[in-house]
């Protein structure tokens, strides 16, 4: 325990509240959140009768540990109170940070016109001239905004926050990002000269500029200081409030920039859980897109370098030719996933950077298939090849095989095969119906109870299945709702066409084996079927 804190235990219940206040906020950032917590709960009952001021501070600092810990129904438990306390104190300073809470969750959560609207009601609430405080935290919440939503920044806002002075050069590097202005970012970082800022937000632009500007010297340092905040969200707190980051996305951006191919995967994978338990589609989108990237770079990197008998080491370059495809594979149906949420969501830098790759790194090889030929006749497909020659019905099925079969190789997202309109972000309903619901959580009471009464007889055995099928259940609960419990839609267009297209691209791949089995084989081999389709040919 701090110094300060493990002495204010002998003062007396007003002075150790006073000392324990001011040091807690000096811990903001440096200890562990459920550390951190205990203190603010400790400040919060010495202050009850003594001073409310510093009771409804203390309960809006209980509402960032708890959202840093991604405990939902806590955070949501703490919000409730400090509005009800900042309220019966009747002070428009504490009653405002509602606002700026309900717009930290919204954006998080992917509810952008919600945040939008929580930021303006607290504008409003300023009045024409407005706090100084609450507007600067406005204006950073806002520019934020801009960098979560990957939307254009307002370059007004900038100028006001581009010389806050406590990290001018850290906020400079960011902002450079921000506005794809490479030069200004790497003049920022040269006047680190390799020193990471000790503020955890600081520390997060500057390493989201080392990865922008390719710096590799300065992401090994970085990589190895932010390591010990892997797990952890990247929260402004009481200036912007906002989740800025993610650490393992920052760090999985540094390693890829340090070329330390084998740390990739494991910063990505915490990094999506993270995302998952914080309940973040947006975050979700970003990591996917990033290690979609990630893993291009490591497949076009290391291909074809020599192989050994041993397990892969990627850092060392042993990697297979069927690694590195398998990285591409990868990259595509993370991108494909990305791209999807991004166009759900409204997030219109991610969606255009997301095609432009489209255009990057294809299969390392793509061999042809000579001699298939796809032609309609009146209402009929003849398909030729492999020595045989067939008649299958015109279907919506046969027409998109024929647009893949034209181009091998070529990869077309669904919605240019279905010719719908990537703008469409229609809603094709809950993940799971309301039985489906009941089913699951009916279940989930009865593991519960299961595993109670394992535990209590001293069946560990039985304890451990029951807590990983609830573990399943409950991470099937958390994917179709948010963690607040509002249900999360499935579809905007992009996945109502892919499934419309797999399907019929399954049933007519099926006429077909029934004409022709070889045909048929051939063919369900070489279609590639996801967000984004492809004919493949595999030689037979």
């Amino acid at each position: 325990m701090w110094r300060p804190i493990a002495l204010a235990a002998k003062l007396e219940p007003a002075d150790r509240m006073d000392v324990m206040y001011v040091a807690s906020a000096a811990l903001i950032d440096y200890i562990e959140p459920a550390a951190l917590e205990r203190i603010h709960l400790e400040v919060l009952a010495l202050a009850r009768g003594r001073d409310r001021s510093i009771s409804v501070h203390t309960r809006l600092r209980l509402c960032f540990t708890a959202l840093e810990r991604m405990d939902r129904s806590a955070y949501d438990a703490a919000v409730a109170e400090l509005n009800a306390e900042a309220n019966a104190l009747g002070l428009a300073r504490w009653t405002r940070q509602a606002h700026m809470l309900a717009a930290l969750t919204a954006l998080y959560e992917g509810r952008f016109r919600d945040a939008q609207l929580a930021a303006a009601e607290l504008e409003r609430s300023l009045g024409p001239v407005g706090e100084d405080g609450t507007r600067f935290s406005l204006d950073v919440h806002r520019v934020i905004y801009a960098w979560v939503t990957t939307t254009p920044v307002d370059h007004t806002i900038l100028a006001r926050i581009a010389d806050y002075a406590p990290g001018r050069l850290a906020i400079a590097a960011w902002i450079a990002v921000q506005d794809n202005k490479p030069e200004r970012a790497r003049s920022a970082l040269a006047e680190l000269a390799g020193r990471l800022p000790v503020d955890p937000d600081m520390s997060a632009m500057v390493a989201a500029a080392i990865a922008y500007v390719d710096d590799v010297a300065f992401a090994e340092q970085a990589l190895a200081t932010l390591e010990e905040r892997s797990g952890r969200i990247v929260l402004t707190s009481m200036v912007g409030f906002a989740v800025l980051d993610l650490y393992d996305r920052l760090l999985m951006l540094l390693a890829k920039t340090a070329k330390r191919w084998e740390l990739i995967d494991s910063y990505a994978q915490r990094a999506l859980e993270v995302a998952r338990h914080l309940g973040s589609p947006v975050w979700t989108a970003r990591v996917r897109a990033d290690w979609a990237d990630a893993l291009e770079a490591r497949a076009t990197t290391l291909a074809g370098a020599p192989t050994t008998n041993s397990a892969p080491k990627r850092d060392e370059g042993n990697v297979s030719a069927q690694d590195a495809q398998d990285d591409l594979e990868k990259a595509r149906d993370l991108r494909g996933l990305a791209l999807a949420d991004a166009e759900r969501l409204g997030m219109p830098g991610l969606v255009e950077r997301c095609r432009a790759r489209e255009a990057g790194p294809r299969a390392l090889s793509a061999p042809q298939h000579e001699g298939l030929q796809l032609e309609r006749v009146g209402e009929l497909w003849v398909l030729r090849g492999l020595g045989d020659e067939i008649h299958v019905k015109s279907s919506r099925g046969m027409e998109l095989l024929a647009r893949l079969l034209a181009e091998p190789g070529r990869e077309l997202h669904v919605l240019d095969l279905a010719g719908a309109s990537a703008a469409d972000g229609g809603d094709a309903g809950p993940l799971l119906d309301a039985q489906a619901r009941e089913a699951y959580r009916a279940r989930a009471r009865e593991l519960t109870a299961e595993r109670e009464d394992a535990e209590a007889n001293g069946d560990l055995g039985r304890s451990e299945r029951a807590t990983r099928e609830l573990d399943a259940l409950t991470a099937e609960l958390e994917r179709a709702f948010g963690l607040g419990g509002r249900e999360r839609r499935a579809g905007a267009a992009s996945e109502r066409a892919r499934s419309n297209v797999q399907r019929r691209i399954s049933h007519a791949i099926a006429q077909i084996r029934e004409a022709s089995p070889a045909l048929g084989q051939h063919l369900a081999q070489s279609i590639r079927t996801g967000t984004y389709c492809a004919y493949e040919p595999k030689h037979s």
